[in-house]
């Protein structure tokens, strides 16, 4: 079992689950917690227990036919577009 309110040091490295390794940049609290994905060197805040369960996503790894990704910040699909209103994906 993980201890979620132990403070996680700086630079030490952990693996995700399908995203590659990144590093804890910085720990602020359980919400807050600043990551670096080594391969893309996106940054992300996340919470504590995704980091220490390797549960974070990595919005800019090449997971589409190994070339392709999904981004941040706000799209719009055909499927998803009502009325002229566009979608926010949910963080």
């Amino acid at each position: 079992m993980y201890n979620y309110t132990t403070k996680i040091e700086s630079n030490t490295l952990f693996s995700s689950k399908g995203y590659g390794d990144f590093v804890v940049l910085e720990d602020n609290g359980s919400r807050n917690v600043l990551i670096k994905f080594c391969d893309t060197g996106t940054e992300k805040v996340c919470r504590k227990s995704d980091v220490l369960t390797g549960s974070v996503l990595d919005p800019y790894f090449p997971k589409i036919e190994g070339v392709g990704y999904t981004g941040d910040g706000m799209y719009t699909h055909s499927k998803n577009k009502v009325e002229g209103k566009i979608s926010v994906p949910v963080a």
